[in-house]
């Protein structure tokens, strides 16, 4: 199996928003994907520093999912990861990194 080095992703505690709603982040991914490592990094930083509010699930091609039913409910995808917050289509990784650096911070 092969891993990635997941170490460079810049993310700060600091980027991501005081959360006090619950948020559910899903990751569709596949493997040997250098980006789906990441998106799973920075879900897991934000599980962490509020785990009483988020949730996040990773969903494995050809095992959680085809390819037929990420276009069902990605119309748009051309790259993996895909990702979904609270049913609402965040994009690929760029996206999903621009959206919690994006979101209030004290």
């Amino acid at each position: 199996m092969m891993t990635h080095d997941i170490t460079n992703v810049n993310i700060h505690s600091r980027t991501l928003r005081q959360i006090e709603e619950d948020m559910l982040i899903e990751i569709f991914g596949k493997t040997q994907c250098p980006f789906c490592d990441k998106a799973k990094y920075l879900a897991q930083l934000a599980k962490d520093e509020y785990p009483e509010h988020v949730e996040f699930t990773y969903k494995q091609l050809n095992t959680d999912f085809t390819r037929e039913e990420l276009f069902e409910q990605f119309p748009n995808a051309r790259t993996f990861p895909q990702v979904r917050i609270d049913g609402e289509i965040i994009g690929g990784y760029e996206q999903f990194s621009d959206y919690l650096e994006m979101l209030p911070y004290d």
